[in-house]
């Protein structure tokens, strides 16, 4: 009769919670979008990983209960094993969630640098905070996997004796190991996502000195697009330590945890960051190198300077000083190499495009490169050179003794 009530209480808890078998290897890497009946859809996965282990206490407790009383234990542990799977898997799903909407967040604040060196900081708070947050919900993922939570911080903070950990079932390793990694890629998507829609939806102060709404519709224009560049700049130096600190550590701290190879899984991680580095630092050097060649192509070829009739120079044009700007630290020499080999190369075909060379024109255009190739030679590259030594040629070849200066 108690094993009849015990069976009942099971299949009620389990209909209750959907449980069903451990399903097999394939279902189980599978993501999982969608919530079961019994999780609120408005909870977000810290509420959702506290009450799951509470709720996971509870039936733990109660199943050791009926087991010391000597009851059916293969029943139990069974339904345990199920509750727990379930359990795995609706916090992996609350996981992901949240994540793809964690780069709301980010509200371009930078973190106080700590002296505990272990600790791992960013260009802004978003890094170290979403580096807490898969921190807890990996640990999370471990309890409910069977490990304990104590032991859980412990090996993540390099600190456990090997004899503490648990043997976490294959099954709820690959699960918990689905959620982090699609956890990883919903964060890039998020660090995609601010880095070009930083500036949308941001409001600037009228100038109450400007009348004219065209003027103030400019400003509006400008402050917009420098903040973008500011966003952009600060996601990709973000990107950069996500790349050298956090995704190491954490990949590190879940493979202890759960005793789980993943060598194949970071290497993908890393070729998917590289590609995304390589397209949001191309984004901005590419807008950038577009302003410096109309500026360059403005200067040179504007007719603003007659090149064959220009007097002996007497200082530098505005035209020939680069503005750059930056939004980290370690971006500047990538940054400024790749600009410096663009503008060396508008330079090149617009002094190119020019036909003839007077004494003062050539004097002055051969004055505006030197400026230029010694002003930024620590950024120059064998590229840049080749383009800066080609623009002296075509100067030169260019020379012509203008009608000003008469026979001699």
């Amino acid at each position: 009769m108690a094993e009849e009530n015990i069976l009942q209480y099971c299949n009620l808890l389990s209909e209750f919670f959907i449980l069903s078998a451990v399903p097999n290897s394939a279902t189980i890497r599978s993501p999982i979008t969608q919530l079961p009946e019994f999780a609120p859809k408005s909870a977000n996965s810290v509420q959702a990983a506290l009450h799951l282990r509470k709720l996971l206490d509870h039936l733990t407790e109660w199943v050791h209960e009926f087991t010391n009383l000597g009851e059916n234990s293969n029943c139990l542990k069974e339904f345990l094993d199920n509750a727990r799977f379930k359990f795995l898997t609706t916090i992996g799903t609350y996981w992901v969630k949240d994540a793809k909407v964690f780069h709301l967040l980010e509200d371009w604040v930078h973190p106080e640098r700590s002296e505990d060196e272990s600790q791992p900081v960013g260009t802004t708070m978003y890094l170290k905070q979403m580096y807490n947050f898969q921190r807890y919900m990996m640990l999370n993922s471990y309890v409910l996997s069977g490990g304990d939570a104590q032991a859980g911080l412990q090996i993540m903070g390099n600190q456990a004796n090997p004899k503490l950990r648990a043997s976490i079932p294959a099954s709820d390793t690959r699960k918990a190991q689905s959620a982090f990694l699609d956890g990883l890629y919903g964060f890039l998507d998020g660090l995609v996502h601010i880095a070009f829609t930083s500036a949308k939806g941001r409001l600037v102060q009228p100038d109450t000195t400007r009348t004219s709404s065209i003027e103030l519709g400019n400003h509006i224009i400008f402050y917009r697009f420098q903040i973008w560049n500011i966003c952009l700049l600060l996601t990709i130096s973000n990107l950069s330590n996500f790349t050298t600190v956090y995704i190491p550590r954490l990949f590190k701290q879940f493979s202890e945890a759960f005793l789980s190879d993943m060598t194949n899984d970071l290497e993908t991680l890393m070729d998917v960051v590289e590609q995304l580095d390589t397209l949001l630092l191309g984004d901005y050097i590419k807008r950038k190198a577009e302003i410096i060649s109309e500026i360059i192509q403005t200067g040179v070829l504007s007719g603003k300077v007659d090149w064959l009739t220009a007097p002996k120079p007497t200082g530098l044009n505005s035209f020939s000083i680069p503005s750059t700007q930056n939004g980290g630290e370690s971006l500047v020499k990538i940054v400024l190499t790749n600009l410096v080999k663009e503008l060396a190369q508008q330079c090149l075909e617009a002094f190119g495009s020019v036909e003839k060379f007077g004494m003062g024109g050539m004097l002055q255009a051969t004055l505006e490169i030197e400026f230029i190739h010694q002003t930024l030679s620590a950024f120059i590259t064998p590229e840049a050179d080749l383009s800066m030594q080609g623009i002296y040629q075509k100067i030169t070849s260019a020379y012509q003794r203008s009608p000003a200066q008469g026979e001699k």
